[in-house]
């Protein structure tokens, strides 16, 4: 078995052996009995998580756990570090403004997340956030002890100590001083040592860094060589440019918020909320953290968080969750790593992978899956390469390649592919070239090409065309100049215009198109809204962010996407939320 010091950096990764591993130096009377119900004396752990109780660093949860494995949020590490070095009765006047707009005054942790500014050890991010809800990476935990420890002087060696961080890398310094301290020991893989900077830290590999930290007197940023010379807080992964911050489905919503924490509500039935009931929400609720990306299906949900891990829950029944069941489920479960994008269809769903893969899984009975088959697939599949940007839509697809060409697949009754004939197909077949942005509704799509030009092509009753007629379309027709993001829902599709403006078109019952009326459209006409960077159009219902980060919704209200109202109709846009995130992540 691994000694302490090696889980305490391993992060539910599968066991590998650790050279350099520490004595352990748990407090040299713990106590006899565990501090909580889920830290017994066994865990390797123990000590140092008792440390922490007993320094009333922590308290634990009300039902007396640890929860050892759990990661830590960016607000708990600052309320940790200013309970360990104030020792709870530090002179720190709070101000009486905030530094960071995603942490107001009112907010939980206010007083130590503002500690934590004014001694050097966060900088946030140029956007002016510190998102408190995100994960802790280890290189940040790295960053944060460094910086705690007043930012010494340290002899940085000729080679690296880890063949995951070398001498380029941004928090060199920071993990080099980590070694060299005895902090931090890393693994083993092979005849190299890793650090794993990008991993998440579990809440108990946080206790023994601290506890380490504190036992050679490293913890004391009141005077310190860090001003003006600290490295910015690390910056989340990366995922795919345009990241999806707002996903209507059939009759449940999600958005992601500046902190990284996705709220749902709406209609739960198969449990697509995520909040582990399957009672329908009014009101937003939260959900997960870390997420970079969300995508509503028909009933069920799927969520790209910032390390690239997708996770999914809700109806299950055809494998859309892709976990290899047909089960549904009320809380979200992971699926596939090293995700960029992500796009969820009525009872199908599609990723992008960072090496340009794209995979389908789900319901399959039209090959909207595009595996060459009509079998159901219940883990995810390969379909294509060299991909950029995806699209799922009811029963069909749509990609984009890496040159711009468009690619569709599934049902085609309505013409919705693309390819000029009413033919299902069960592989990608091209439609379109020079394409930067696509969207695949109920039996329609949209695209948008380089020059800002909006085509559309597919089943055209209620005008979801938007072309004036009631005619079905199997190939493109322009129909919108200057556009930059397009949404198609059901039965209705909204336009984003460089100048901040929407407009939207189709079936107007309930008053999905948002200009105040619930009237079918079979031309775009303009929401009553300004300002607009975020759209999207659901069942019944659709969403719209603002530059100020403020979520406007409108449309059918009986089953939840929007919040209360006597009437069944809201025929223009009300405003739901504060504070959601920027359109591109």
């Amino acid at each position: 078995m691994a000694s302490a010091a090696t889980l305490a950096l391993a992060l539910s990764l599968a066991p590998v052996a650790v050279a350099g591993a520490q004595p352990s130096t748990e407090p040299t009377a713990p106590l006899s009995t565990p501090s909580f119900t889920d830290v017994p004396t066994t865990n390797q752990f123990h000590g140092y998580i008792t440390w922490m109780a007993e320094t009333g660093i922590t308290t634990g949860y009300p039902d007396n756990t640890f929860r050892p494995t759990n990661p830590v949020s960016r607000q708990a590490l600052a309320a940790f570090l200013y309970r360990a070095i104030t020792e709870q009765d530090s002179d720190f006047e709070t101000p009486p403004s905030a530094s960071f707009v995603d942490k107001p005054v009112t907010g939980s942790f206010f007083r130590e997340v503002e500690w934590l500014a004014t001694t050097g050890i966060t900088t946030g991010w140029p956007d002016n956030t510190f998102r408190p809800g995100y994960n802790v990476e280890r290189q940040a935990m790295a960053a944060f002890l460094f910086r705690a420890a007043g930012c010494p002087a340290t002899t940085l060696p000729s080679s690296a100590t880890f063949v995951d961080v070398p001498a380029s890398h941004t928090f060199f310094r920071e993990i080099e001083w980590m070694a060299s301290t005895g902090v931090s020991t890393g693994w083993i893989v092979g005849s190299q040592a890793e650090f794993r900077p990008g991993a998440q830290i579990e809440r108990q590999a946080m206790a023994a860094f601290m506890h380490r930290a504190n036992a050679q007197g490293l913890l004391h940023p009141g005077t310190n060589n860090c001003p003006g010379q600290q490295t910015p807080d690390p910056t989340p992964p990366s995922v795919a440019a345009g990241a999806t911050v707002i996903s209507a489905g059939a009759e449940h919503s999600l958005v992601l918020r500046t902190d990284g924490s996705l709220y749902a509500w709406g209609n739960n039935h198969s449990g697509r909320l995520g909040d582990g009931t399957v009672s329908s929400r009014r009101t937003p609720v939260r959900v997960l953290d870390n997420v970079a990306s969300v995508a509503a299906g028909g009933e069920h949900s799927l969520a790209l968080r910032t390390n690239g891990s997708l996770y999914a829950w809700g109806h299950g029944f055809w494998g859309q969750l892709g976990d290899g069941t047909n089960v549904s489920r009320r809380s979200p479960v992971p699926v596939l790593t090293d995700v960029t994008a992500i796009s969820a269809g009525r009872f199908h769903s599609l990723a992008l992978r960072a090496d340009g893969s794209l995979y389908a899984w789900g319901r399959n009975h039209f090959g909207q899956l595009g595996d060459g088959t009509t079998t159901d697939r219940f883990t995810p599949v390969r379909v294509l390469t060299g991909v950029t940007a995806i699209s799922a839509g009811e029963i069909h697809s749509l990609a984009i390649r890496t040159d711009g060409s468009l690619y569709a697949w599934g049902r085609n009754i309505g013409g919705q592919l693309g390819d000029g004939t009413t033919t299902d197909r069960l592989t990608p077949v091209p439609v379109l070239t020079g394409v930067t942005t696509v969207s695949a509704g109920g039996a329609r799509s949209l695209a948008v090409r380089t020059d800002g030009s909006l085509y559309s092509w597919g089943f055209n009753g209620n005008g979801g065309v938007g072309d004036g007629t009631n005619v079905n379309r199997h190939t493109p027709v322009r129909i919108l100049t200057g556009v930059t993001a397009v949404s198609a829902g059901s039965a209705h599709s909204l336009a984003l215009r460089t100048d901040g403006t929407v407009y939207a078109w189709g079936y107007g019952r309930y008053g999905r198109i948002g200009d105040g009326a619930v009237s079918t459209r079979p031309l775009p006409v303009r929401v009553q809204l300004t300002n607009v960077t975020a759209i999207s159009a659901g069942g019944r219902h659709s969403l719209a962010v603002r530059a100020d980060g403020s979520l406007y919704t409108w449309g059918h209200r009986s089953t939840g996407p929007l919040l209360g109202g006597g009437s069944l109709s809201q025929p223009t846009p009300v405003r739901l939320l504060t504070n959601v995130a920027s359109p591109t992540g």
